[in-house]
């Protein structure tokens, strides 16, 4: 719509001139809108950080997105059933970014595109991002010298073994048919349409080094043969100078940075207590900041692109409520991994509901027509080999796997195992629902339209809830990158509004993704 919008002849001179001298913000009708050009030029960010490669695809959306497109419509005197229109903006809103692709992948895969986009820049470039980190001293035994940095270089980047997977197995650095320097060129001229240039450009690649350099904190037992057995063991920082990389690159302390990921502060009747964390605990605290400022990243990115689109920002609020408006949803198909986990299950239930919702505005519609005027149904019956209604009851109904869910993640001592047996057990009769004892005790499968996808419910509950600690929060708006610290400052302030409020299943990221479902 775009492209047709930008090379669309006018062949009506006389309407032509007539129009001309309506002008919106001194721009005439018919001019060119800058704004169609950026919408356009949006797509090459949505890919960089947006996209990966998947075991299916190499160029696969990791998010959903609905782009609400705006239109300039005037009367025709001549012809007033045949009114003109001229495309003039867009709002885009995003759904479901799969933040968990920035701390793991499964073999055979990539994380976001714009990791291995920024890596092949240029050495200068990256060398006034962040020389420290991106100039690599080997060792004797890998040869001596200095090299620039690799994306084996950083954990986040390989199947690392901080999941229990050899570094570097099944690692994919580079896509068949992708140039990696060439679409960081594409991206940063991208960018540069929406005024990040110079230092604002710096800042946000500097933004994306400290989520690479997370993932290269290792963290251990304070444990020790003199330790005394009373004190209880607890998660240390085992990599000094990975940490001092990641405070220069952040501008904070060593120290806070240590206690952010290490400790948890717990506040009990008023009174604020901290609790050390156990090394598995601060590895996940580590990745949740990770995952957290990923997801900021991309907020920022949308709404700079936002504010260079939406025609709202250009018309009085007169002429904005005039506006056409055509929404364009671009979700996700079916997905069934050699590994299904939650963004699977969200990915599939939009799909499932999508259907549903054509089915129900077209198909059964006109069904229900038929009968009503007593019409042969021929062709019809086939109908029933695609309805998915009684999907749509287990996966969101009343007593459905997503109010299950939602309800376990503000039961107190809620974990993923609990969640699933009570799926099974209510669900046992459910014609979609797979009764199989083989199954362990996280693990859950679901005849679908199109197939039958078993999920495994680890971190279920954690990726449901997306919840950060008040520690972290505070870390992000200490933090001297400026991107950084405005982004979390966003969240402090949320956070602040609804601190000391009963957990609801409301605030879940399945109830809030249905919410907007509904909308569509």
């Amino acid at each position: 719509l775009t492209i047709m919008e930008l090379t669309r002849p006018i062949q009506d001179t006389s309407l032509k001139r007539s129009l001309e001298n309506s002008n919106v913000s001194g721009v005439s009708f018919f001019a060119k809108s800058m704004s169609v050009t950026k919408i356009i030029e949006g797509n090459p960010i949505f890919e960089a950080f947006g996209n990966a490669k998947t075991c299916g695809n190499n160029n696969s959306s990791r998010f959903g997105k609905v782009m609400k497109l705006q239109f300039d419509i005037r009367e025709d005197s001549m012809n007033p059933d045949m009114p003109h229109t001229r495309m003039v903006g867009c709002i885009n809103s995003t759904y479901l970014l799969e933040k968990s692709r920035v701390i793991r992948h499964s073999a055979g895969e990539r994380g976001f595109h714009i990791f291995y986009q920024l890596l092949a820049a240029r050495p200068t470039f990256l060398m006034q991002v962040w020389k420290e980190g991106f100039k690599i001293n080997e060792s004797v035994e890998e040869g001596g010298g200095r090299r620039m940095a690799w994306p084996s270089d950083f954990r986040y980047l390989i199947r690392d073994s901080r999941y229990g997977i050899p570094d570097g197995q099944d690692s994919v650095d580079a896509v068949p048919g992708m140039s990696d320097s060439k679409n960081w060129i594409s991206t940063q001229k991208a960018l540069q349409v929406f005024g990040i240039v110079g230092e604002e450009l710096i800042t946000l690649v500097r933004a994306l080094c400290v989520v690479l350099q997370l993932g290269n904190i290792s963290f251990g037992s304070n444990a020790t043969e003199s330790a005394m057995p009373q004190s209880g063991e607890y998660a240390v920082v085992t990599s000094d100078i990975e940490l001092k990389k990641l405070s220069s690159l952040m501008g904070v302390s060593t120290s806070m940075l240590e206690d952010s990921f290490t400790e948890k502060i717990h506040v009990v009747r008023g009174v604020a207590m901290k609790m050390k964390l156990t090394p598995d605990d601060a590895s996940k605290a580590c990745d949740t900041f990770a995952k957290e400022l990923y997801g900021l990243i991309w907020n920022y990115l949308v709404e700079k692109i936002n504010i260079a689109t939406d025609a709202t920002r250009t018309y009085s609020s007169e002429r904005s409520s005039q506006l056409g408006r055509i929404s364009l949803v671009d979700m996700f198909g079916l997905e069934n991994f050699p590994v299904n986990r939650f963004e699977q299950f969200c990915i599939n239930y939009a799909s499932e509901m999508i259907q549903h919702r054509y089915l129900t505005d077209n198909f059964k519609t006109m069904t229900d027509e038929y009968v009503t005027e007593k019409l042969r149904l021929d062709g019809m019956d086939d109908l029933q080999m695609v309805d998915n209604s009684d999907l749509m009851e287990l996966l969101g109904g009343k007593i459905g796997i997503i109010v299950a869910l939602d309800e376990e993640c503000v039961r107190q001592g809620g974990s993923d195992s609990m969640f699933v047996y009570k799926v099974k057990v209510v669900h046992e009769m459910s014609s979609r629902m797979v009764n199989d004892r083989h199954h362990s005790a996280g693990i859950f499968s679901i005849r679908h339209s199109a197939d039958t996808i078993e999920y495994t419910a680890d971190e279920f509950m954690e990726r449901n809830s997306d919840q950060m600690t008040h520690d972290l929060v505070n870390l992000g708006c200490q933090c001297s990158n400026t991107i950084i610290k405005e982004q979390f400052s966003k969240v402090d302030k949320l956070s602040l509004a609804v601190s000391g409020a009963r957990k609801s299943t409301k605030d879940t990221v399945l109830s809030k993704f249905r919410s907007e479902l509904n909308k569509f």
